[in-house]
């Protein structure tokens, strides 16, 4: 008999492979933690720079903490996606970010469809992965709920090759939107 995959493993495959495609797509570094350990970091992008004709990692890494959930919304406007995380996992984030001189660290979300039949296609011609990632850089209050904590990101905050490299320079030059 043959075991498959639980949902929430397939899920966080398909946030890797997500996250691992745009990487390459961009020409960037990206290390996915497989860590004995996990304390609230799936990964890190490593831009590159040139020294002595030889590419090296540049030094301004960005760490993310990867989701992937079918219990996601647009808000009325259809402006922000919603999601309601682990209010634990919402406070690393916070707490990262709130700690001046720390490498920066955003959530990736990978909003995929309900029905999970819906999330993968593929032939010959292409392999299409329903829905896509948004990114959000959670700074300022922790929350004070202890089971989830409701955000909103922006959609114009999809994850995607030019977004990935505009996330990179705002780490090199220690500005954020």
């Amino acid at each position: 008999m043959i075991l498959l995959l639980t949902k929430n493993h397939i899920m966080e495959s398909l946030s890797r492979a997500y996250v691992q495609a745009i990487a390459a797509a961009a020409g960037v570094n990206l290390a996915l933690h497989a860590q004995e350990f996990d304390y609230g970091v799936d990964g890190a992008f490593h831009p590159l720079k040139k020294f002595r004709d030889k590419l090296v990692q540049s030094g301004f890494p960005l760490e993310f903490q990867l989701k992937a959930s079918t219990n996601w919304k647009f808000n009325k406007e259809k402006t922000h996606v919603i999601h309601s995380m682990d209010a634990a996992a919402h406070n690393k984030i916070v707490d990262r970010n709130n700690d001046k001189g720390a490498i920066p660290k955003i959530l990736i979300l990978l909003c995929l469809p309900k029905n999970s039949k819906e999330w993968l296609q593929n032939n010959e011609d292409h392999l299409l992965l329903k829905k896509c990632c948004y990114w959000e850089r959670l700074a300022g209050e922790l929350t004070h709920n202890e089971r989830k904590q409701t955000i909103r990101i922006p959609r114009t905050q999809h994850l995607n090759e030019e977004s990935l490299v505009q996330l990179l320079e705002n780490v090199r030059m220690g500005v954020w939107k």
